[in-house]
């Protein structure tokens, strides 16, 4: 039996990329001798609203919507001249 080791990292949530790589990384510590786990149910203590795809989200919708009104700022002048 090796050292424990505990992973702590964002999973649980709807990436699946994010729950592949936490299990690969238990799979692997495993098969290099130690003795891995997750701690606790992370999934629930989890703020879905700071998740970083959903920030992301966010930021792209702002940055939409300020380069839009500059699109009708400038349709607006092209019409007023």
């Amino acid at each position: 039996m090796g050292k424990k080791v505990c992973v702590v990292t964002w999973y649980g949530g709807t990436n699946y990329g994010t729950n592949l790589q936490a299990y690969a990384l238990v799979k692997k510590l495993n098969l290099m001798g130690y003795t891995a786990t997750i701690k606790g149910d992370i999934k629930k203590n989890v703020n879905y609203f700071y998740h970083p795809s959903i920030v992301l989200d966010r930021i792209r919708c702002k940055l939409n919507n300020i380069i839009l009104k500059k699109i009708l700022t400038q349709i607006q002048k092209m019409i007023k001249k």
